[in-house]
């Protein structure tokens, strides 16, 4: 098993006990909360070999409708995972119920 894939079941481990709805996929998936006030990140395995995480923007702000903006974060280490699983938690513990 390759370190990114190790990285990629981390990420699901946590978000699922979070409480993020998880997408399928191995090399590409979505993390997101409820669909009326969302958290939304999109994890990608990229061609260097390590994750990029693309956070959801409004379409409004993208010239050509795109749904996530450019990567936010890049994970390279498993610190970098532990790191971007704390975001994860903090932000569903945080988030607006409205």
């Amino acid at each position: 098993m390759s370190k990114e894939t190790t990285y990629v079941s981390f990420i699901k481990a946590v978000a699922t006990e979070c409480g993020y709805e998880v997408g399928r996929g191995s090399k590409s998936f979505e993390l997101y909360t409820e669909l009326e006030h969302p958290i939304t990140f999109k994890v990608i395995i990229n061609s260097e070999g390590y994750l990029q995480v693309h956070v959801w923007e409004d379409s409004h702000r993208q010239t050509k409708n795109h749904k996530y903006g450019k990567a936010r974060y890049s994970l390279r280490t498993s610190l970098d995972v532990v790191k971007f699983c704390n975001i994860l938690e903090s932000s569903y513990l945080i988030r607006a119920r409205r």
